[in-house]
């Protein structure tokens, strides 16, 4: 199994049919990474209830995907997919956190402000000592 993140920058059309195991679902689509610089996009294909998931997902959003390669044989040629098996939305953690007692302070429930005076040569405490 692998994992990549990477920014939605496409999707194909959900295709949908009926087999002898039940109704299935096939949707593929690409992420767009960044390699030295460069951006690159990979093709995944997503089936079943995933190919649900990606479809609600816009693109442009980031996403992160665990996945494996799967080879096939078509006219003695071979094709490598990488299908994947769990799909999710990227969610960054908070810069900073500080938490007091049961209360927990980030950059989202409180603004940080640089203290000017913590390292001012004037500081009275250094006075003091």
């Amino acid at each position: 199994m692998f994992i990549v993140t990477g920014k939605l920058s496409d999707k194909s059309i959900m295709k949908t049919g009926v087999s002898e195991k039940g109704i299935w679902k096939i949707m593929t689509f690409l992420i767009e990474k960044t390699r030295k610089r460069k951006p690159i996009k990979i093709p995944f294909t997503a089936k079943g209830k995933l190919a649900d998931k990606i479809n609600d997902i816009a693109i442009g959003e980031k996403i992160t995907i665990r996945f494996f390669i799967e080879g096939k044989k078509y006219n003695d040629k071979y094709f490598t997919d990488c299908v994947a098996i769990e799909i999710d939305k990227f969610v960054s953690k908070p810069k900073y956190q500080v938490s007091f007692g049961e209360q927990v302070y980030n950059e989202q429930t409180c603004e940080f402000v640089k203290d000017n005076n913590l390292f001012n040569n004037n500081n009275q405490y250094e006075k003091e000592l």
